[in-house]
């Protein structure tokens, strides 16, 4: 026990405060909030000292809101299997002999019955506590389906409670769940525990306040975003699986992230605020454990990580008129070679993304910049005539990797009309810009970055010298102050009725760092001429992180995990966080505290960093560069990062 009488008073005083305000409040959290607060660092059996002598202690024993009901007590062997699961988070082994031919069933349930539950795989999480009320020995066709509520147990929260959530505090009764069990099993026979048995997340959902708590782990969740991880690992186990699981996507979410947050029941609130459910411990162990006894499940989702991890650096645009042109994975500019910085790739998931959203859905194609300083260049010309669809047409894309190799071929609508914004600087081709007319500054307030500015209209003759062509663009010119100079000019071929809030809204949701994304884009081109021969790019064969040859789930999902670290350090941290040790990064930056404040149209994931930080500048560079990504939360809102 640690002494007390040596500790200040004020600090006695605050814990036993935090004690009585929140007795759940463990010794772990409140070492803390104590150094956070004073700058001191306690023990844990000091702070369990001072919480014993001011009689503060909880109860020794699990607290429960409600009476658990015997039929959803899971047995002795169950949690012996999840108990050991969390020691590691490598749950037990495989199973006995005697049912190695029951669990192949369940590797492959597309080919079984209408009804394919066996009766013995069911043993697996094994269930024979839920068999003692007096009326389960009495319909035995019934306790063929009941156990099959077990192994699915996690997902059961979405659909029972979200019919009743006034209900489910008033269900005290015993003799309800034995009649409800009965029912469920015969209109999903694989999935329908008791209705009591487990909270809802849609309903706990619901109820997050507007401003929860998470961790600095919200990086990686960015990067999973950008990567359609998750997405794509949850539509391969669906058809392993064979029956429906609720909030599968969330689950593996969960499973992805948890080693960032510990292995206790306390330790998963964070990562539940991020994931927007309220998932119990043994909920996302439970789907652990039903994937590992899956055959051969690792050898089909090696290959779908190992492609997810490819990059993109550019995409080539076929033109009607038999040349080419270039646009780097990130859809920074226009480029005639493509010889691109590797700064600018981006993932198959998130390149496909844009294409659809730009090509087909026809969404306006926001470009960062006009490629240049001095003279227009021509492929820049042919990519504006492209948009026209008149005298030069896009014929295809088709994406490259790092090695110019042909990753995928997109095909376009030729005749389709298209709408592009392009951020123009200032002091870019003096010599042949001309400045037709520019309209009166007006007040203007930017939703995406919550800062006001002034806009103008403008239009300007642009020239290309070579190709004798002269183009009209109208758009904005933008101050930060009237008494200021123009900042940036953003130009497009939208109707010009067209609100100008609306084109200035749409180019700065997308590039909304102005001056500094300018620098850091330079920056990365000239360090990309200087080591042009010797660039290393993103790449986890590079990195030694040999997805392919991961033992078992558990350890392709660690995998995995390593290399969404490896893609923070890469793309959004500054140079020279690529040869960091994830341990490290963990502590500077995955552990910091987050808080996640809903709003109208996005979810501001605010970094709480501590007075001693000393890496707040390159976390806010991180921030800078995630907002240049269009990543959003599950409730389809745009995710906003600042410190």
């Amino acid at each position: 026990m640690g002494v007390v009488y040596k500790i200040k008073p004020e600090i006695v005083k605050f814990i036993e405060e935090k004690k009585r305000e929140k007795p759940t409040l463990s010794c772990r959290s409140l070492v803390s909030l104590v150094e956070e607060k004073f700058q001191a660092k306690l023990s844990k059996s000091s702070i369990n000292s001072i919480i014993k002598n001011a009689s503060l202690s909880m109860p020794v024993g699990r607290r429960r809101t409600k009476p658990v009901s015997t039929k959803v007590k899971p047995s002795e062997e169950l949690k012996a299997a999840l108990s050991a699961a969390a020691e590691s988070l490598k749950l037990v082994g495989p199973p006995p002999a005697e049912k190695l031919e029951e669990k192949k069933t369940i590797g492959k349930p597309i080919r079984l019955p209408p009804t394919p539950v066996p009766e013995k795989p069911i043993e697996l999480p094994q269930k024979p506590e839920a068999e003692k009320p007096a009326e389960a020995p009495a319909e035995k066709p019934e306790e063929k389906a009941k156990p099959v509520s077990l192994p699915v147990q996690p997902e059961a929260p979405v659909k029972p409670e979200a019919e009743k959530p006034a209900e489910a505090p008033a269900e005290k009764p015993v003799e309800a769940p034995p009649e409800k069990p009965i029912e469920k099993p015969r209109e999903i026979p694989p999935v329908t525990p008791p209705e009591e048995e487990i909270p809802v997340p849609v309903e706990a959902k619901e109820q997050l306040p507007k401003e929860t708590e998470t961790t600095g782990a919200i990086l990686l969740g960015a990067a999973d975003y950008l990567m359609g991880g998750s997405i794509n690992l949850e539509k391969e186990i669906k058809t392993h699986l064979g029956r429906p699981e609720n909030d599968l996507l969330t689950k593996i979410k969960s499973l992805i992230l948890l080693p960032l947050f510990g292995t206790k029941e306390t330790d998963v609130s964070a990562l539940n605020s991020l994931i927007e459910r309220d998932f119990s411990l043994d909920i996302i162990l439970a789907l652990l454990y039903e994937l590992q006894i899956i055959k051969r499940l690792d050898i089909s989702l090696s290959p779908l990580i190992s492609s997810l991890m490819q990059e993109v650096r550019g995409v080539k645009a076929s033109l009607s008129d038999g040349s080419n042109i270039y646009l780097d994975g990130q859809f920074h500019t226009v480029w005639s070679t493509a010889h691109i910085p590797c700064d600018f790739n981006t993932t198959i998931y998130t390149a496909e993304s844009y294409i659809r959203e730009y090509f087909i859905d026809g969404k306006p194609f926001v470009l960062f910049l006009a490629p240049g300083t001095d003279t227009p260049s021509n492929e820049f010309f042919k990519f504006l005539s492209g948009f026209a669809a008149e005298q030069t047409k896009f014929i295809k894309l088709s994406l490259f990797g790092n090695k110019f190799e042909e990753i995928e071929i997109l095909p376009v609508d030729q005749d389709r009309k298209r709408n592009f914004i392009f951020g123009f600087l200032p002091g870019q081709f003096s010599g042949y810009r001309k400045v037709k007319k520019i309209g009166e500054y007006k007040p203007f307030h930017s939703e995406p970055l919550d800062r006001d500015f002034f806009l103008a209209p403008i239009e300007l003759d642009l020239s290309q010298p070579s190709a004798a062509q002269t183009i009209t663009l109208n758009g904005y010119a933008l101050k930060t102050s009237l008494g200021d100079k123009i900042r940036l000019v953003i130009l497009s071929n939208l109707p010009q009725e067209t609100p100008p809030g609306e084109i200035a809204d749409i180019y700065l949701d997308q590039w909304p760092n102005l001056e500094e994304a300018f620098e850091d884009y330079n920056r990365k081109i000239e360090f990309f001429t200087y080591t042009a021969s010797s660039q290393r790019f993103f790449s986890t064969e590079a990195m030694k992180l040999n997805i392919g040859k991961s033992p078992d789930i558990k350890a392709l999902l660690d995998n995995y995990l390593k290399a969404l670290d490896l893609y923070v350090r890469w793309h959004f941290l500054p140079q020279g966080f690529e040869d960091k040790d994830f341990s490290m990064v963990k502590e500077m930056f995955y552990s910091l505290k987050v808080t996640l404040k809903k709003e109208k149209d996005r979810t501001k994931a605010t970094f709480q960093i501590p007075q001693w930080f000393q890496f707040r500048n390159d976390l806010e560079y991180a921030c800078r560069r995630l907002n240049e990504r269009v990543i959003t939360s599950s409730d389809g809102k745009r995710l906003w990062f600042s410190v």
